[in-house]
């Protein structure tokens, strides 16, 4: 009877400190090495991550860019900032029309498209403050009043929340855009009646990825413009 009392005590007794240390002990000889392989993983993955992403937003930067440059009828570049106001899209906090505290810059490329409701397109820059390097910004909106006879003329843009109007980010945190100073040299800017068109406008365009991914975009304004 008293052996009985006693077994029933010992089964209850749960593991002794022996045990339980011989226990955790093994626990992490079998955890520890899966733990520092799920790490290597992860640190491998994340570069090739990155590098997806980066190219992923370098092509959507050439084809955007793409597909406004073959739609344009004028293309602009290297407009001073006392000039933004007259070729900015109105309204909407990528503006690059200078005011205290804003750190937009351009516009870095402005396009005019053709057809009767013509629109301009207008590329920014800004300093994206959480991963570093910049923000390419894309801002489109209509002409005031449209084109005059036909020329490229520039007036203030309609707001980017009016229909057909809008802005967003085409890439972040990228290194670096280079562009050409110019590409069309006008006596003056914007240019009014009755100066000739400006002349077309070819040049590169180099976008350098977070990760250091290099892309270059050859760009050819399409003939038969009336530019």
């Amino acid at each position: 009877m008293t052996t009985h009392r006693w077994g029933q005590r010992r089964g209850q007794s749960g593991l002794t400190i022996v045990e339980l240390l011989v226990a955790i002990s093994v626990g992490a000889i079998v955890l520890l090495p899966m733990f520092s392989l799920v790490t290597l993983i992860i640190s491998r993955q994340e570069p090739t991550v990155k590098s997806a992403d980066s190219s992923k937003q370098l092509r959507l930067f050439r084809s955007t860019m793409a597909t406004d440059w073959a739609a344009a009828k004028v293309v602009k570049i290297g407009v001073i900032p006392a000039n933004a106001g007259t070729v900015e899209c109105n309204q909407g906090n990528m503006t690059s029309v200078p005011y205290a505290g804003n750190p937009v810059t351009g516009p870095l490329i402005a396009i005019q498209t053709s057809g009767a409701s013509s629109k301009r397109i207008v590329y920014n820059s800004r300093p994206n403050t959480t991963l570093g390097g910049i923000d390419i910004l894309r801002r489109e909106c209509f002409h005031t009043p449209d084109l005059i006879n036909g020329l490229d003329y520039w007036k203030n843009g309609t707001k980017v929340t009016d229909p057909g109007g809008s802005q967003v980010v085409i890439v972040q945190a990228v290194q670096s855009l280079n562009i050409p100073s110019t590409c069309n040299l006008q006596a003056t800017f914007p240019k009014a009646l009755p100066l000739p068109p400006y002349e077309m406008c070819d040049m590169n365009i180099t976008l350098t990825g977070r990760d250091g991914q290099v892309s270059t975009l050859r760009l050819f304004q399409h003939a038969g413009r009336d530019s």
